[in-house]
């Protein structure tokens, strides 16, 4: 009787990766998803107020954080990543204009802010992290944005085409990133055209290393008026929890009042979460 317990209580464990020491186990959070333009600092600011435990900046470009320096504004309290604006010069004109590429309060985002990188290289993808792993709790890859800005840098859902490159720069950032400073690494994905190039996809993705992947439920060609897919969730869940990773939903979930229907429709539990916006 005590063997078949055993066995039972073993069956039914869920498999975690380890979180590293200044990460976060986005399992059971509430969180505000990653939005072009709307997840700048007021937006997040208002959605902790509110009840969020994390909140993801908008998808920032490799490129633009590259070069920028890093400072402590006194007045705001807040840290700012800017540069001088060099219209192509080599050396900023004496009249440069500073431009504040990302910006965050400390007191208040340390721990549940999570930055989100749009790139298609591994090494500018490291150098960009590098920049703001010490200040954030998390660090994710952008291969869902189906926007022209991105896809067309090779960013965004456009690796979903190109699985090397995103394997690749998914492996970079845990072997360099997360023994230094000590946080996680994420992924946000779409679904493929058909469940079995999904569940492929999501198997790689798990393999290098990453704490949590979110998928969003609908295809690349796909737009927000159009209702979510969310039949191939279950198995998307199923495959993350092989390997110990926290899988989050992410599509058509408009208000706190939406969050338990979602996870219910996966049967209670097979994905850890689902993400607004």
């Amino acid at each position: 009787m005590l063997t078949q317990i055993i066995r039972r209580t073993m069956a039914t464990e869920v498999k975690r990766v380890p979180i590293p020491r200044r990460g976060v186990d986005y399992r059971g959070k509430v969180v505000l998803a990653p939005m072009v333009r709307s997840g700048e600092l007021p937006s997040r600011l208002l959605a902790l107020k509110y009840g969020a435990d994390l909140v993801w900046g908008p998808e920032t470009v490799d490129y633009s954080m590259i070069g920028t320096s890093r400072r402590f504004d006194e007045d705001s309290r807040t840290i700012e990543w800017y540069r001088l604006s060099s219209h192509g010069q080599k050396d900023p004109p004496p009249d440069a204009k500073e431009s504040i590429i990302y910006r965050m309060l400390p007191e208040v985002e340390k721990d549940k802010l999570i930055f989100q990188i749009g790139t298609s290289d591994p090494d500018r993808a490291v150098a960009a992290a590098r920049l703001v792993a010490a200040d954030v709790a998390g660090i994710d890859v952008n291969a869902g944005c189906p926007k022209p800005f991105s896809t067309s840098g090779g960013m965004g859902a456009a690796l979903l085409k190109t699985p090397d490159k995103l394997c690749a720069i998914l492996e970079a950032l845990v072997k360099n990133i997360t023994p230094e400073f000590e946080i996680g690494i994420s992924v946000k994905i779409r679904l493929l055209d058909t469940a079995a190039e999904t569940e492929a996809l999501v198997r790689r993705l798990c393999a290098t290393g990453i704490t949590g992947l979110t998928i969003h439920c609908r295809t690349t060609p796909m737009r927000p008026r159009e209702r979510a897919i969310r039949g191939q969730l279950r198995m998307i869940a199923e495959v993350c929890h092989e390997y110990g990773v926290a899988c989050l939903m992410n599509g058509d979930v408009e208000n706190r009042d939406q969050r338990s229907p979602a996870r219910q429709r996966v049967r209670c539990g097979r994905c850890d979460d689902c993400s607004r916006g």
